[in-house]
């Protein structure tokens, strides 16, 4: 079987490392006059070279020769095949429980059977449980002389203090884009690919800082045509022309959102990246900002617009934040839509927009009044009777059950779901349940029934659960308050729950009606 482009040009040693100059020449430098810390955190972006950078010196410091890594001796000749079994690499993301946590424990104290060191990558370190990482930090704080850790993260702040503590953080950055390029035509030139500048060029900006993603998309792009070109290179990665994102930029100015539409629904239909197509419309218009403040050369776009930087800033915040969300999310498709009406609602110029926006309005009151009711009545059945108490009992009982039903098919989703929000209330058998962001709630509704299975397994009777947002949450509460001494408790019937689940599934057919039949609902 071919090696694929990307570990065939793995680098070997530090000096084919791209982007990381201060990185290598910190652990060339500890290398040369052993001063090896007994751990080390490689924090940053993906693809930016942490697991390529760990293994490099796992081999550095196990080489028997003076020029290192010398690719002769027994440890790196077992290295460079990968039957060293003094380096043990671990998945964190697959390997996350305190129970093989344990079992490194058990092992870290024996001697390595021909290195110098016992080196554990532990790669995606965040994903494991706060268990795994208690029983981590034993070792970390007592590690045997012969053994070194690099854990590798791409989520930094998700790693406890007490860890970071007793490691020495080094935080990888993106790589430039021309450092990417050079790579690339590098490779090409090896492998014999006809690729065109512009092709590489885009791909390097469309890897984001990533050289896995560069190289990957690199071999796709040389299997997928003879000679690859810049329309070859949109076709294959889903991404656009800059010339068009800057039509689109044009058309929001003006408040044409059918001819939007037309982009929004042939982008979804042809399975085009959408977060990409996001992040190009954020960088033209803070390109906008800088030609304003004639940091950059004014565009022929500049002047067609003329709008002052308060719209353009504006508009990159909003755009910063459906980001955000689309990033969280496996409703993109919804997302991206949702976006571009709030823009051309907000900051369209055209008589067509009161329009839209009066559409937008009667929706949004026509969707939230008979789902709101069905949620408000049962928010307020549970605070009529709320425990403290229980609702303690309840965060610790899913928080003790929460390993053992990760494992199970059938209520992983649930735990996924309910783990990402905040448990607020318990009251006469209903959960109250509060999320940060709309597409928690959104998934919330969609597996409400496998919630409650979950809830209904680990109590052996029925429980409902309610989901609402933090201002929702207060208000329902304040009103509540305000008419608790004449509040009478009001059962619900035995489909409540599958009432207030359509209720929500209608919610989002409303939405595909407004914006047309190419939205869908994510079923799990």
């Amino acid at each position: 079987m071919q090696k694929t482009l990307y570990r065939k040009y793995r680098p070997s040693n530090l000096n084919e490392i791209y982007g990381q100059k201060e990185i290598v020449k910190i652990l060339k430098n500890q290398t040369e006059n052993d001063k090896i810390s007994h751990a080390y955190i490689f924090s940053g972006p993906k693809g930016s070279g942490k697991t390529s950078m760990a293994k490099i010196f796992a081999k550095i410091i196990n080489c028997e020769k003076e020029e290192k890594p010398c690719n002769v001796c027994v440890s790196c000749t077992q290295n460079n095949n990968g039957t060293n079994v003094d380096i043990l690499e671990i998945d964190a993301a697959s390997n996350n429980g305190v129970d093989e946590v344990r079992e490194l424990k058990s092992k870290v104290n024996l001697v390595p059977n021909y290195s110098k060191y016992k080196v554990y990558i532990i790669d995606e370190v965040h994903m494991m449980t706060t268990s795994a990482f208690n029983a981590l930090l034993k070792v970390l704080e007592e590690p045997p002389v012969h053994t070194i850790f690099v854990l590798a993260t791409t989520d930094f702040k998700k790693i406890p203090a007490t860890i970071v503590s007793r490691c020495q953080v080094l935080e990888f950055k993106k790589i430039e884009p021309i450092e990417i390029e050079n790579n690339l035509k590098r490779i090409a030139e090896i492998e014999n690919i006809k690729i065109s500048k512009e092709a590489i060029e885009l791909i390097s900006k469309i890897a984001s800082g990533s050289m896995r993603d560069a190289i990957g998309m690199l071999d796709q792009c040389s299997n997928f045509s003879e000679e690859v070109d810049i329309t070859k290179v949109f076709q294959i990665t889903g991404t656009v022309s800059e010339k068009e994102l800057e039509n689109i930029v044009f058309l929001i100015s003006i408040g044409e959102y059918k001819k939007i539409y037309e982009y929004i629904k042939s982008y979804i239909d042809q399975g085009k990246n959408l977060i990409f197509i996001t992040e190009n419309l954020m960088s033209i218009h803070k390109r906008m900002i800088l030609e304003n403040l004639e940091i950059e050369k004014t565009s022929d776009l500049l002047i067609k617009i003329k709008k002052d930087n308060k719209y353009y800033l504006s508009i990159v915040q909003k755009l910063n934040k459906y980001l955000s969300e689309m990033k969280k999310t496996n409703l993109i498709d919804e997302y991206f839509e949702l976006m571009f009406l709030d823009l051309i609602t907000e900051f369209g110029q055209s008589s067509k927009i009161e329009e839209v926006s009066t559409i937008k309005e009667e929706k949004s009151v026509q969707l939230e009044t008979s789902c709101e009711l069905l949620v408000e009545r049962r928010i307020n059945n549970a605070l009529s009777n709320f425990s403290k108490e229980e609702t303690k009992k309840i965060e610790q009982k899913i928080s003790k059950e929460k390993e053992f039903y990760l494992s199970n098919k059938k209520y992983k989703k649930a735990i996924k779901i309910i783990d990402e929000i905040d448990l607020k209330a318990f009251g006469n058998n209903t959960i109250i349940f509060v999320n940060e962001h709309k597409h928690q709630e959104i998934e919330f509704y969609q597996n409400i029934d496998k919630i409650e299975d979950f809830f209904e397994e680990i109590y052996s009777q029925k429980y409902r659960v309610v989901c609402v947002d933090e201002e929702s949450w207060k208000k329902i509460k304040e009103k509540y308050n305000s008419k608790k001494q004449s509040y009478i408790y009001s059962d619900e019937d035995k489909d409540s729950t599958k009432k207030i689940k359509k209720c929500f599934e209608n919610e989002q057919n409303e939405i595909s009606d407004i914006f047309g039949s190419s939205v869908k609902i994510m079923e799990d």
